[in-house]
This record gives C-alpha cells, structure tokens and sequence, in this order.
C-alpha cells in the first residue's frame, strides 16, 4: 500500500480530518453507523479495510465482487469510498443478508417479564411433553419452534389486551404483570427458550429407552443462517408494515401480508402430497412403471434408490434432512450438490455394479446392517445376558454387511472428519489467530457495540455450569453399570471441545453441522470394544455435548440480533433446558407404564420408539461387534480407512489451488461439505439433497443476483411461511387421520406406489437360498410322504389330536390346575412345576422348527410338533405377530418355499380375468382392523389374488374338458372352479399378515385353496355348502337341544355360517386369535374349522335359547376366544361318528 508524501500527503492529511456528510458516505443522518464513520480518517478506514480483507481473506459468504471493490478503494485512497465500505462491510454486517434481516439499532423493551416467563414455561412443557411422547411413535411429528414462535404471538398480543399494565407491590416486591404492548425482546425470550428446551428431544431419553427396553459469542463475526429465518420472521409479526417498492424489485405487499399467504399456500399444499397423492412425495414414476424390477428400483428409486431423476413435489421430501434451501448460502448448495451426484450417484453406481462389497446381494442404499444369510443382523445371537459380545458366538453367526451407501457413507463421514481439522487450518487459522490478538473490540460492529451497555455473563456462571454437569457425569458412569471409564469420559469431554470450533465454523457460514457421531463411535468401538452401554454415552459426551453447546450459541446469536440482554439469555437458556429434561424424563417414565408394549415393533398404537431403536442398534453394532471387524485389515471395508487421508489433503489441495487464483470460484469449494454434507444419507436418499439443492440455488443464487431486492426483503419469510404452514398441516393431519386411524383415499396414487421394490426396500439383484429354507425343504418333503389315504381319511390327525388331549389332560392332573370340564376347557398348557414354566414349552416348538426333531426323526417330530401347537400357544406380541409361526404354517401344511422369481412372474401378467371381482372386494378386507390395515396394504391383497387367479387359470386352460379330478391325484381344481369368489380375499388375509413376504403368503394362500379347500371355489361353491349342511348336522350330534331350537327359529347354519365356514373364521376378530385358531387348524386339519363354528354355537347356547330372536345374535359372532373354541372343539370331536367325520374330511376337497 503507498502512502501519499510531500504536498500531496499534506492535501490528503487535512482531507481526512474533515467530517464527511451522510449524503457522501450513502448513509442516512439517523442511522447509527454513520455516527462511527463520520469523523474517520483515511488512514484509519485503509487500516481497517486492510484488517477486514485480512480477516475474511477466505469467507465464503463474501463474493468477490466485494473484494475487489475494497481494493479498488484502498489503492485510491477514496476517502468518501473507504468510509462508505468501513460503514457498510465493518461497522454494518458485512453480509447482505443480515443488513436486509437485522437493524442495525436497538430499543429500550423489557424483556425479562412475567408475561414471556409464563408464555415461555407453558408452551416449553406442553411442547416439551408432546415431543417426548411422540418421538416414541413411528411415524413420529415433531413441533418446532416456528410454531411455538407462531403461537406466542397471538398469546402475548391477547395477553396484553386482558391484563392490567400496572405496578403492583406485593411484600415489597414489585412486578408488571403486563407491561406495555407485548414485544420483540419477549418474543425471542420465548423463541430462545422454546430452542433450549425442545429444538430437539433429549437424546438422554434415547439412551434410557435403549438400556431399558432393548438393553459465548466466539462466532459473532460469522452469519448462522438459520437465525435470519427467526429474526425476519419476528420482525414479520410484530412489523405489519407495507414494503417501500423501490427498494424490492417493486413490491409493496408487507411481510407480515406475505408470511400469511405463503402460510395458506403451504398448508393448503400439503394436503396433496400428505393425503390425497402421496406419490407427489417420491416421484419416482420410473419405478410406478417397473415396480419389480431391481436395477430400476435402484437406479430411479427414491426411498433405497439413488434418484437418478429427483422429482419431488412435497416440501418435507425437500427439507426433510437439511432444513429449508432458502437459509443456507449458495456455496453450500454447490459443495452438497456437488458431493450428492459424485459420491451418491456416480461412486455409488461403480462400486455398486462392480461386485465390490457383495453388493448385488445387498440394497443400494439402505441404513440396515445385513447378516451373510440377506436377513438383517440379529445382535441376539453375537450377546452375553450382560451385553457384552460373545466371540465365539460372533465368529459362529455372520460378519456385517451394509448397503453401498451406507458402507459409503461411513467413508465419507471419515473423510468429513479430518477435512474439517485441515480446512479449518488452512482457510481460517490465521484468522482466528488474529482475532484472538486484536484488541477487544477492534473489528466489533455495530450490532456488537449495541451489546456492551448490557452486563455481560460472569465466566464463573458457565464455569460452576461446567463443573456440577461434570461431577454428575462421574457420578452416573460410577454409580450405574455403565462400563464407562473415567479417561473415556474425560476423552468424550475433549473431543466435543476440540471439534466445537471447526464445526460451529462451518456451521456459522453455511447452516450445515457435520456430525461427531460416527467418529465417536469409531474411537469407543477400538477403545473399549464389546460394551454397548459405554459407546451410548460416550457418543453422548463426545458428540451431543458439542451439538448442544452449538445450539446454545446459535440462540446467543438469536438473542444478539435482536439486542436481547445476555444474562436474561443465559437464564431462559439454562433453566428451560433443566425442566425440559424433567419434563422428558417424566413423560417418558410415564409412557413406561402407560403404555402397553412400548417400543414393542407391532405395538397396537406404534409407540415403537423407532429413535430408541436405532440408537440401540447403532450401540449394538458399535459397542459389540466393533469397527475392528468392519474396518482393521481383513475386514471387508477396511479400504474405506484410506478416507481419513483422502479428506486430510482435499482441503490442502483446494487451499494451494485458491492462493494461485485468489479470486476464482476455486475458493467456494468446502472439502468437509463436498465430503460430510449429505451425512444423512442412508436413510435420507438423493432426491432429498439435490431437490433442495436446485430450490435452494434458484433462490439463493438467481433470485439473490437478478432481484436482490425482492431477496432481501422477502427470501426468509418465505422460507417461514412455507416452514409454518407444513408444520401445522401436518400436525393438523397427524392428530385428526393418523392418530385415529382414519383411511386416507384408497387408489393407486396412495397405495399402489409403495408396493415397488423401491418402497419395500426388496430392489436386490441377487437371493440367496437361505439355510432355514433349506430346512423347509426338507421338513415339507419328508411330510409329504404320508399316504393318501391318511391325507384322504384324516385318521392320523384325528387319532392324533385324541391322543394329545388325553395326554395333555393327564400331565395337568399331575399338577395343580383342574382337568378341563365341558365347555369350561381352560388352557391346555401344563406347568410341572412353579419353576417349570410355559415359556420353557413354547421355546421347545421354537427350538424344534428351527433345530428339527431330535435324531433326525421326522415323522415323529411332526407328531411332536402337533402336539406341541395344542398344548402351548405360539409365542407371539399382543398383536398376533410371531418370529417362526409362518414357518410352522409352511411345514403344517407341506407347502415348499416358492422362489421369490416365480411369484414375481405371475404378479408382472397384471390383471387377471378376475381382476374387477378382486377390485370390487379388496378394499373392505377386514376394514375395520387396525392392525391388519396398518400391516398390509389393498395392493398386496389385490396383487396376491391376481396371481392365485392366473395360476388358476393356466390349470383349467390345461384340463378344458375334465369336469372332474379327483383331489387325491391333482390339485382339486376342475374347469368348473372359479378364479376368485367373494370372500377370497378374507381367506387370504392372515397368510398375508402372518408372512414375511407376499411370496410366502401367495405360497400359502394358493396351496391352502388349491389343497384344502378347493372345493370351496368349485361350481357354485359346493364345498361351502357341504360343510353348512355339517355344521347343521354335527350342532345336532352335539347338542340336539340347542339344534331343534336354532331349526325351530328357522335359523340353519345357510343363514348365519356362511362367511365362518368359507373363511375359516377369519371374518370374526380379533385377528391374534384367528391366527391362533389356524395354527391349531393347521396341525391337526381345516376340516376341523366346522367343528369350531358348532363350538362357537356352544358358547353362545344359553344367550341364544333365551332370546326371541337368536338371528340377531347371529348375524356378528362374538370375539373369537380361540382357546374356548378349541377347546369345545376337541370334546365335540369325541360325539361325531366315524362316517361322519369321514365327510369333514372330504367335503371341501
């Protein structure tokens, strides 16, 4: 830089001295600025020009128009240039964005009132409180601050309209229950509180949920974006005015105005994509054209695909995973856009296709952890009672495989790591070392100035902080069994302190925060491998301390722009946090014993905790298994090691390419973006970054270039209003649809377009044959080696069921429970002794389908396996849902495994012959079941019965002429069966909500109509005729009495039995005891279904012999009691003849 000498510097001397007009220095004679910048010298503005481009040599949000500008100015020494520039870069914020949003003066408003404390308390409880309880719900809602932010307004308003603003003096003490109109200082109270106590649920409660139920202003020079978004909107609410048009492209409209039609448009919207269409949300019509194709479904899925054309028409698909596009910088946009495409889309497809990982055994892109059988991971069998990990057990089960994306993503999460430590070294340690020598308030500006009349918060205020949370971490990781040691706590601490200052760097520039969490992780998984407990708070102290802390600063940052005193921050801060943990840790004490199966996975109202879940399972993955079998040398991703350096040199190279060409685009490239800013990535996809990557440089790059001013004033309401009007549709619609189970409109945009491969998570190239398959076979092979004869007769079974009562009435009059009398049959399962219990005989039915008989025995075991289905139930949840009853089915009933390809071929044909009867029945099966609607969808349904109908089809189109085939040579099905009768679709529905897929419910369902009851579907379902007519004549063997009485009424079982005996009672709920009904069924035979209608008559015998008119009683059978049922059914068997049960046998088939 020259400096003026002789005459000349003597001119400029005595120029500089002059004070320059508000006119000179484009500034307004009011605004506070000008009174820093009026009287400055040049020497002093080049000196603070120089220190300002020193300072921000490498800042992002700067463009370099700005620089060049400065520049100019210096070298010409322009006094009236440099001082407009000092005014407006060094006095003012430098950033447009926060001159557009932030004034630059401050008000003398009360803040600290009992009007924001009681706002602030009563909505952070109910919030809070809302918050816990939900989180625990899948799909779970969250109420963010936006709304709290909402709500406060109108409640303080309506407050200060109702309370008196008066003094009043109680004890001496004097108070304002009101005073004055209810302000913007109160407001951010409320909103800074809200942020403290709730901005996210505590993930204390996820730590104790997954023991429990499975085991200062340092950044005051940068932006944080996201609190523009609060400032503008604050201003927006408590500011109606309309715009002056000259300074925003011509619009006058207020923001206020504005905020509430893009509030309405938003809310309206929703309804589409949230209800109506639900395909507007992932728009992969790529996929709605090939639905079973896995390539596809790969390739343009937008649920486990890579969204190779990302179309989305849903606001939360855009900001579900990085909040609104319009907050964070365009840079930022490009670094994450840019990563997306190279990493998820390109590096994804070249490692994916090119066998590398196992892959095309695998998802592309899921966040699931795969054992080397295709099923996911069971960390049951790898843990000891005290969840540490069992080598033994480790090395006998499976290693670890994860989707393409997912084993990337942990690359990539390396890579963010060290990039973060080398970029903030290259681009910002000169910076941050200068700021630290300046002299205190050197650089300050305008904002920070306005912030010195108020007290500042004593260091010993956050230091006694620090020391008690300190000391109560000791005391949990000692006073629990946490087996956490001392120097792992210690560790924890010093990586959140030492990460804080890089991430919040990057954070305060761009809104986007790299996580910790897979580094910390990474470092207890080595350190203190196989305890997953430690891992859980270690991950806790060594990441979430860090994400906390940032958001406390980030709400200082809020408090400071809107001239918030610091003590009243600190203090609305501190004491929401503490009573929100109360408030969570009651509500969550309180949902334990509340709430019936919490975190149970088919728990009845779907608190299944699904943050608990996977907080448990990332412990069990990190903390037992450990990175040394995923990532040390002979592990399968130990290549992803070479990340960490990869990551380190990216930011170097960048740095050395950017002094080379200081004013190139060279410089807006972020290596911890580039590499960590699609962190979410499984489970969040591709369409959700790069959807909100072309919305966000639409409006932060376009709009913010040609109409700066329009940006300016209205860019953050925007992004406001669209962000309130989501939230309260959707809560509006979790509240009144979800939460009471109400139907959405059932057609293909809402139901057909989650059944792809996409959506069902099932697009993968190649299945394995699994080892319980196998099994199967085998099992089903050796049973179906019983005679014809035995099939024909039935004599097997019933000698069997027989015997088994017998045998299961004797080994209960050995202990204490009553032998069964009559109809008052109770349970069959026997206790030995009190330490003998059921529990022990239902592992053994579990033990022995996995296990198979003992001595390889097979016939006898299926014999054993029978009896076993009689005397202890089927262990399964309170919603019917078993681990292994499907298989039993499979065995029970001899049906092989069915390639998964050969459904798929029938399910590709499309539409049956039958197709329209199919249409017209699927939507009411069983509409009225919660857990079956929640389980299984009309498309499933509908897809299983087409292919049942094709399958038909192609047997009669082989046999046209044969009127009959007998059933023991053939499937039973003739020319005269029908493709579909009404109430198929009842019939199928337990296979489908007991199956793992709908290949094995298809299995099932088909060989069940085509083996069991193929007479049912015969000719004018003559076989359901048939069994009406026994159902008449077994009620008369009997109980005759009971029989004349129903005859007399005119009341035979054609009236009143029709649905039962054709759908084997599946039409009476509840669902869990039909399922148990068919497991006894099943192993003893269908045919039996006859004698538990005649039971269920038994148990209504006295109500129906007493009413005057019994058909109303039988128009809707009650709740099936399966046990009851099945016991009356077993005695009814001993009255009926031979000759007669000969017909029960036969009459279906």
């Amino acid at each position: 830089m020259s400096t003026p000498s002789g005459d000349d510097g003597a001119v400029a001397t005595a120029q500089n001295t002059q004070k320059l007009s508000a006119a000179e220095v484009n500034l307004d004679e009011k605004d506070p600025v000008y009174a820093e910048v009026a009287n400055i010298s040049e020497v002093e503005a080049n000196k603070k020009l120089h220190n300002f481009g020193m300072l921000h040599r490498w800042d992002p949000n700067l463009s370099n128009d700005a620089f060049e500008v400065i520049d100019e100015a210096k070298e010409a020494h322009d006094i009236k240039a440099e001082a407009n520039l000092v005014g407006e870069f060094v006095e003012n914020s430098p950033y447009p964005e926060v001159r557009a949003v932030v004034r630059n003066y401050d008000e003398d408003l009360p803040c600290n009132t009992i009007r924001a404390w009681t706002i602030g308390m009563v909505l952070g409880t109910i919030v809070c409180a809302l918050n816990m309880l939900f989180s625990m719900r899948n799909p779970s809602i969250t109420i963010t601050t936006y709304v709290v932010q909402l709500i406060a307004y109108p409640i303080g308003v309506g407050w200060s309209k109702v309370m008196p603003d008066r003094e009043w003096n109680v004890l001496g003490v004097k108070f304002n229950l009101s005073p004055g109109k209810f302000n913007i200082k109160e407001h951010t109270i409320i909103v800074v509180m809200a942020n403290a106590a709730f901005a996210n649920t505590g993930y204390f409660t996820d730590t104790i949920l997954a023991i429990e139920k499975f085991y200062g202003f340092g950044y005051a020079s940068a932006i944080w974006p996201s609190n523009l978004v609060n400032v503008a909107f604050m201003y927006a609410l408590h500011d109606h005015s309309p715009s002056d048009p000259s300074k925003s492209n011509g619009w006058s409209i207020g923001r206020y105005k504005w905020f509430l039609y893009v509030f309405a448009a938003s809310f309206v919207w929703y309804w589409f994509p949230g209800v109506i269409f639900q395909g507007l949300t992932y728009f992969a019509f790529v996929t709605w054209i090939k639905p079973n194709n896995p390539v596809v479904n790969q390739l343009f899925g937008q649920y486990t695909g890579i969204s190779l054309l990302p179309i989305t028409f849903d606001w939360t698909n855009i900001t579900g995973y990085v909040y609104s596009p319009l907050i964070s910088p365009w840079h930022a946009i490009g670094n994450i856009a840019l990563g997306t495409v190279f990493f998820f889309q390109i590096i994804t497809c070249a490692i994916h296709y090119s066998g590398v990982w196992y892959a095309e055994y695998l998802p592309i892109s899921d966040n699931h952890v795969w054992d080397n059988t295709q099923n996911l991971y069971n960390t049951s069998k790898i843990l000891n009672d005290d969840y540490t990990v069992n080598p033994a057990k480790f090395e006998a089960y499976s290693p670890l495989f994860l989707s393409t994306t997912f084993g990337l993503t942990y690359g990539l999460n390396f890579a963010s790591i060290a990039a973060v430590i080398s970029h903030v070294t290259v681009f910002h340690g000169r910076e941050i070392w200068a700021r630290f020598k300046m002299t205190r308030g050197e650089m300050d500006d305008i904002h920070m100035k306005m912030m010195r009349k108020y007290p500042k918060v004593p260091t010993w205020w956050f230091m006694c902080v620090l020391v008690v949370m300190i000391a109560f971490a000791f005391a949990g990781i000692y006073a629990w069994p946490t087996h956490l040691t001392w120097w792992a706590l210690i560790l924890g601490l010093a990586i959140s302190t030492v990460w804080i200052l890089p991430i919040g760097l990057i954070q305060a520039f761009t809104n986007i925060q790299l996580g910790l969490n897979v580094f910390t992780e990474f470092i207890i998984g080595y350190a203190l491998p196989g305890r997953p407990l430690a891992m859980m708070l270690f991950k806790t102290y060594g990441y979430i301390t860090m994400t906390q802390g940032l958001a406390f600063v980030q709400d200082l940052k809020l408090a400071h722009y809107l001239k918030v005193p610091p003590r009243s921050t600190f203090w609305s801060q501190f004491i929401a946090t503490v009573w929100c943990a109360l408030v969570q840790l009651a509500v969550l004490k309180w949902a334990e014993g509340a709430i019936d199966g919490l975190c149970d996975s088919e728990q009845k109202n779907s608190f299944t905790c699904p943050g608990a879940r996977t907080f448990y399972n990332a412990s069990v993955i990190w903390g037992v298994v450990g990175p040394k079998h995923m990532f040390s040398p002979g592990a399968l991703y130990v290549s992803l090691q070479y990340f960490w350096l990869v990551g380190f040199l990216l930011p170097i190279l960048v740095y050395l390419l950017a002094v080379k060409w200081p004013r190139s685009n060279i410089r807006f490239l972020s290596a911890p973006l580039f590499f960590g800013g699609m962190g979410s990535i499984p489970p969040a996809s591709p369409v959700n970054y790069l959807t909100w990557s072309v919305v966000g440089f639409f409006f932060n790059k376009y709009i913010r270039n040609k109409y700066r001013g329009w940006w300016m004033r209205y860019n953050y309401i925007t992004s406001a209003g669209l962000d309130c009007g989501l939230a309260i549709c959707t809560i509006l619609i979790f509240f009144t649809i979800t939460l009471t189970n109400t139907d959405i409109p059932q057609w293909w945009g809402n139901v057909d377009i989650w059944n792809t491969m996409d959506m069902t998570d099932t697009a993968i190239q190649k299945i394995l044959p699994t080892e319980r398959e196998t099994h199967l076979h085998r099992l089903t092979y050796i049973n179906g080696q019983r005679t014809q004869q035995q099939r024909l007769a039935g004599r097997a079974s019933r000698d069997e069921l027989t015997s088994a009562q017998t045998q299961n009435t004797r080994s209960r009059a050995k202990s204490d429970a009553p032998t069964p009398m009559g109809g008052e049959r109770r349970p069959t399962s026997s206790r030995k002794s009190p330490a003998s219990s059921a529990h022990a005989r239902k592992s053994s039915l579990e033990n022995l389908l996995r296990e198979g008989p003992p001595n390889g025995d097979l016939l006898p075991g299926l014999s054993e396996l029978r009896y076993k289905v009689l005397s202890s139930r089927v262990e399964a949840t309170s919603t019917g849902m078993s681990e292994y009853r499907i298989y039993l089915w499979l065995i029970l009933l001899n049906v092989s495994p069915l390639p998964t390809d050969e459904y798929l071929s029938l399910v590709h044909r499309g539409r049956s012959p039958a197709d329209q009867k199919i249409r017209n029945d699927t939507f009411r099966t069983l509409a009225t079941d919660p857990l079956f609607q929640r389980r299984v969808t009309e498309a499933s349904i509908t897809r299983v019965l087409n292919a049942v109908a094709w399958n038909l089809h192609d047997i009669k189109q082989e046999n046209p002429l044969t009127p009959e085939i007998p059933p023991d040579l053939s499937t039973g099905i003739t020319c005269e069966s029908a493709l579909y009768v009404q109430g198929m679709n009842v019939l199928s529905a337990p296979f489908l909500y007991a199956a793992r897929s709908e290949t094995e419910a298809y299995a099932l369902f088909y060989h069940f109509v085509t083996h069991e009851c193929p007479g049912y579907i015969r000719g004018a379902m003559e076989g359901v005729h048939k069994g009406l007519a026994l159902v008449d004549k077994c009620l008369s063997l009997v109980e005759p009495k009971l029989a004349n009485f129903l005859l007399s009424k005119g009341m035979h079982a054609e009236i009143y039995a029709f649905p039962s005996v054709l759908t084997f009672c599946a039409c009476t709920p509840p669902l869990p005891e039909v399922l148990h009904l068919w497991d006894f069924l099943f192993a003893y035979g269908p045919h039996l279904n006859i004698l538990c209608i005649v039971a269920q008559l038994l148990m209504l015998k006295d109500q129906l012999m007493s009413s005057p008119s019994p058909g109303k009683i039988l128009q809707k059978l009650p709740a099936l009691n399966s046990e009851k049922i099945i016991g009356l059914t077993i005695v009814a068997l001993r009255k009926i003849p031979d000759d007669v049960y000969e017909e029960l046998v036969s009459h279906a088939k």
